[in-house]
């Protein structure tokens, strides 16, 4: 009965092929033609897709040369899966294309294309003997399907599967995890939430109370270790917040004794601005800052020796443990080359001698970034220093 059951999903896969169910990498197939003959323009985005059998194959490095297209699919001889992807007739690079299976495992849920609009995957038919129909989907382009008959020998032991994607999520509650209002996503945005699923499986059923491993190379996990453990369905889930990354990031998930599994997806982080922050004033020496009662002089004696406080911040937090450059155009520093280190306060001082030069003098602190200058002006005549405001 089983050879019957066999022949008949060969029948049926060839009947798929026959009408045009599989796709190939034939430039013929990738322009819809009218009953006059001419192109079809209504077509912007479009993708296709194939299967193939390799005596050898490295995913890291694909090439086709030793392969040929086929409708079955072994673990021995490697299957691999070809989707190429089109703007406008031609194919484009470094676009994310996602394929999905119903039966058999793939090596992972998504890919970059190459220069040639090429992605690759690896299928495995694990234990089914089924039709597997396959979809590649890239951006709007109408989706493609395969029909693959999958070739799988019975495991002697029990097989272990772990697999990764992302879903973009309206509302999620961590406590009662639904996705109800969530949709599956190549995009990772701090709003709308971005979870990351995962999901055990041993010999195809739900592998409940196992450890899963998940990192991702941008972004933040909700869970700085990224471990989680599947419950009573095999799910575990994780949120994926944007931060301050960009580009394409790669989620990986590992278990024991499972195939690590891989998604892709386009970051969308806020690039952090600088909030650091640093200001200037000038006191009298026999009144200094740590002094209660004192505050900021008004006039200080150029036959005296005044203190330059900076203070520091860092996201409105004391800068610790920071250096801070200070110079002057017109009288001397102490320390001579202004470069002092601020305390557990972010706070730090300088010794400032006013000198017998007139005129405006103008302080000047810098931390990373940040500056800030103070203007006062030395009167040779009473020998006293008139602050003026900083905007003066």
């Amino acid at each position: 009965m089983f050879k019957h059951m066999h022949w008949s999903a060969l029948l049926f896969a060839g009947f798929l092929v026959g009408c045009g169910g599989g796709s190939s990498l034939s430039a013929d197939d990738e322009t819809d033609t009218d009953s006059s003959g001419s192109g079809s323009s209504d077509i912007v985005n479009t993708v296709t897709v194939s299967s193939w059998q390799c005596t050898s194959f490295d995913i890291a490095n694909p090439s086709l040369e030793n392969c040929s297209e086929t409708s079955d699919a072994y673990d021995d001889p490697i299957t691999v899966v070809v989707a190429q992807a089109m703007d406008d007739g031609s194919p484009v690079e470094n676009q994310l294309v996602e394929l999905t299976t119903n039966y058999g495992s793939l090596s992972s849920s998504t890919t970059l294309t190459n220069s040639e609009g090429y992605g690759f995957w690896l299928l495995s038919p694990d234990e089914s003997n089924e039709v597997a129909t396959l979809t590649a989907s890239y951006q709007d382009a109408v989706s493609s399907e395969l029909y693959v008959v999958l070739h799988g020998q019975e495991a002697s032991s029990a097989i272990n599967t772990i697999s990764v994607s992302l879903y973009q999520c309206t509302s999620f509650s961590s406590s009662a995890p639904s996705l109800d209002n969530c949709s599956p996503t190549l995009e990772v945005h701090d709003s709308p939430t971005t979870i990351v699923v995962t999901r055990a499986l041993t010999n195809g059923q739900p592998f409940e109370g196992q450890r899963v491993d998940i990192d991702s190379d941008k972004g933040v996990l909700s869970i700085t270790d990224g471990t989680v453990l599947s419950n009573s369905d095999g799910y575990a889930y994780l949120t994926l917040g944007a931060g301050q990354d960009t580009g394409v990031v790669t989620v990986t998930a590992t278990m024991d004794d499972a195939d690590q599994a891989l998604a892709l997806a386009t970051i969308f982080g806020q690039p952090l601005t600088s909030t650091k922050q640093v200001s200037i004033s000038l006191w009298d020496k026999d009144c200094p800052p740590e002094q209660d009662g004192c505050a900021a002089v008004e006039n200080v004696s150029s036959a005296e020796t005044a203190v330059i406080l900076v203070e520091a911040l860092d996201s409105l937090e004391p800068a610790v443990k920071e250096l801070v450059n200070v110079s002057t155009d017109k009288g001397s520093l102490s320390p001579s080359d202004g470069v002092v280190l601020t305390d557990e306060n972010g706070l730090a001082q300088l010794e400032f001698s006013v000198g017998s030069v007139g005129g405006v003098v103008s302080l000047n602190a810098s931390f990373d970034t940040a500056t800030d200058t103070y203007h006062a002006t030395i009167d040779l005549v009473d020998l006293e220093v008139a602050l003026s405001s900083p905007l003066a």
